[in-house]
């Protein structure tokens, strides 16, 4: 039976927990432009009003079809009262 033991680099952990602190560093230290803000927040906005047009598209469809269905439901009731008649 073999047994293997693995040992980590002590110093090597140390210079990769350095790394990870520089990035977060740089990270904060680099904000986002004021400028790029603007532009995402009017891209939001453009985008919200494209989709509550698209909601009011879709609830004028759902009423043309409720409209056509009820026609449909009428003209199919007054086919069938005027058969029975006969």
């Amino acid at each position: 039976m073999d047994i293997s033991i693995v040992v980590d680099d002590f110093d090597t952990g140390k210079v990769n927990e350095d790394k990870n602190k520089t990035q977060e560093n740089e990270t904060k230290a680099d904000p986002i432009p004021h400028e790029s803000i603007r532009q995402i927040l009017n891209e939001a906005e453009q985008r919200k009003l494209k989709f509550w047009k698209l909601i009011d598209e879709y609830s004028d469809v759902v009423e043309k079809v409720k409209k056509i269905e009820q026609k449909e439901q009428q003209s199919t009731h007054k086919s069938d009262s005027n058969g029975k008649q006969m």
